[in-house]
């Protein structure tokens, strides 16, 4: 198993580095170590209720942050992205336009759940989860609280709009915020809804998105979509 997991990893990074290569654009990869650390210990003097993958999570919204002090476009991936294509994101995609990431609108799954599965509790990274926290952050601010859910697995985005974002500003209190939420006696938020609210990137990211103005550009089909057993026909990077 350890073998085949190596094996793997190998083809993803050679997968994203020679995508990079092919069109001359610098590559990173980033794991742990001294600056993953730092920032981790900051994230747990945050919200000492999160867990790793959260701050891994954040952790990588932060180095996209990072690079945009030195780049004006950067498009972030996650680890088990795989590019299947030749075409230039950068070329294909007009970045100026807003941040570039997939975007779904989890309303109407969200009031089936109300109506007929209430009595389930939601698992803890699902979409219609997502949708509560984003719900619960925007209802606080006093606005629409219907926003559509990001997938933060891959985005495209200027420096512009990154710092526009300004995602990491008030990035204690939000945490807080949701803290609150999980446990406020009076909430609007049934006990099952609100224990499985949790610290996860992506309705931050909605909700930040909406609260800052933030142009966003959605990005599905060929260009994000999930790669498994109903995939039929694949063009791999060469």
């Amino acid at each position: 198993m350890y073998k085949r997991e190596n094996e793997y990893s190998e083809r993803l990074i050679k997968n994203k580095k020679d995508y990079a290569d092919l069109h001359g654009c610098d590559y990173f990869h980033y794991t742990q170590g001294p600056h993953y650390y730092e920032f981790r210990d900051l994230m747990y003097e945050w919200c000492p209720e999160q867990n790793e993958y959260h701050v891994v999570n954040f952790y990588k919204l932060w180095m996209m942050d990072r690079l945009t002090d030195v780049y004006n476009e950067v498009l972030y991936v996650d680890f088990d992205v795989l590019f299947e294509t030749e075409e230039n994101f950068f070329e294909v995609h007009d970045l100026s336009k807003g941040i570039h990431v997939h975007l779904e609108d989890y309303h109407e799954e969200a009031l089936k759940y109300i109506a007929r599965w209430s009595d389930e509790k939601l698992y803890l990274r699902s979409m219609i989860n997502k949708y509560f926290i984003a719900h619960a952050l925007c209802s606080h601010d006093f606005m629409s609280p219907r926003v559509p859910i990001t997938n933060t697995g891959i985005i495209g985005a200027t420096r512009e709009h990154i710092r526009q974002l300004d995602y990491f500003k008030n990035l204690e209190e939000i945490l807080n915020n949701i803290t609150f939420f999980k446990t406020d006696p009076d909430s609007m938020y049934t006990d099952n809804i609100k224990e499985t609210m949790d610290y996860n990137n992506e309705p931050i990211y909605s909700y930040l998105l909406a609260k800052n103005n933030v142009p966003s550009v959605n990005i599905n089909g060929p260009w994000h979509r999930i790669l498994d057993h109903t995939a039929v026909s694949y063009t791999h990077l060469r």
